[in-house]
């Protein structure tokens, strides 16, 4: 099975916000959507759960992805121009509500080919 190219936003306050419009749909959808790409996570884990992973691939140049039950909280580092410099970013933002759908769903253990395996 080959799963279809997925776009990269960049660690953008413009750039978050268009990746979890990717996840404005239903429950249901964004576990389709992980499971065809092969996203896996850990339930009531927040840095680790299918969601954050999902993320992390969206956006590359995040360093760290905590999702909450309506919010996700991106940080990470915005170079300046020519690598020079840059700002830290750690921001906010709100899940739209079918991605908030997802989470309780995923931490109830209703999509159990999302759940990756302990080892």
């Amino acid at each position: 099975m080959t799963t279809p190219e997925q776009p990269t936003f960049p660690l953008t306050p413009d750039g978050v916000t268009a990746a979890l419009r990717t996840l404005d749909v239903e429950s249901w959808e964004i576990a389709e959507k992980l499971e065809a790409a092969g996203i896996k996570g850990t339930p009531m884990d927040e840095c680790r759960c299918a969601l954050a992973a999902y993320l992390y691939r969206l956006i590359p140049e995040a360093e760290r992805v905590h999702v909450e039950a309506e919010d996700v909280r991106v940080i990470g580092w915005i170079p300046g121009e020519f690598g020079l410099d840059g700002d830290r970013i750690s921001r906010l933002f709100e899940l739209p509500p079918g991605a908030q759908d997802f989470v309780q769903d995923f931490d109830k253990g209703r999509y159990p080919n999302l759940i990756k395996e302990q080892s």
